[in-house]
């Protein structure tokens, strides 16, 4: 064998044992294999991109704002969200647009109020852990699955994950942005 092809063995033993994110045309995350916590991560620089480029009123006076829940609705009940508020916390910090409260903070009050516990986490129970946190404006959403048929009549199963930010004071939702991934089985 020569260099060359084991050399494209290697490499396509390593693509189909890890995620490989293909950015498309339509602004849609393409995942072979499994859905896991580096498309997690990528879905949310996604989101934190989009945040970056707003440059709307709201953002100009370097408002304080507080990460909030992102509600799990997809069919992983154990999915882990971490990478998510790693990388929104991290992008938020390095944006300088905003004066960032600690998740771990707003955490420990979403698990002493029970207010993550409610079907969802919803605008309402946003404006109630900004208030309490005295932030102005409280970053919230949801990741969710559904399963969509593709081009070649095979199921695709699709991954969003959705952020709003909402106005604490005025109850308005100032921002809102989803990125969405799609896993395809590889053969």
């Amino acid at each position: 064998m020569t260099r060359l092809a084991v050399g494209l063995i290697f490499v396509v033993f390593l693509t189909s044992c890890t995620s490989a994110i293909v950015v498309h045309d339509r602004s849609e995350v393409v995942v072979t294999r499994k859905f896991g916590p580096s498309d997690l991560t990528s879905l949310a620089a996604k989101l934190m991109k989009e945040l970056d480029n707003c440059h709307d009123d709201w953002t100009k006076s370097k408002p304080t704002l507080a990460i909030a829940d992102i509600y799990n609705d997809t069919d992983k009940p154990g999915l882990n969200k971490q990478p998510i508020f790693d990388e929104f916390g991290s992008a938020i910090y390095k944006m300088k647009k905003f004066n960032l409260i600690n998740h771990r903070k707003t955490k420990e009050l979403l698990d002493e109020s029970k207010l993550h516990l409610s079907p969802q986490f919803d605008n309402r129970a946003a404006i109630e852990v900004g208030q309490v946190l005295r932030a102005h404006y409280i970053l919230w959403g949801d990741v969710s699955s559904s399963i969509d048929v593709g081009a070649d009549y095979e199921e695709v199963k699709q991954y969003r994950l959705s952020i709003n930010i909402t106005d604490v004071e005025t109850h308005e939702i100032v921002f809102h942005a989803t990125a969405t991934a799609s896993v395809k089985s590889v053969r």
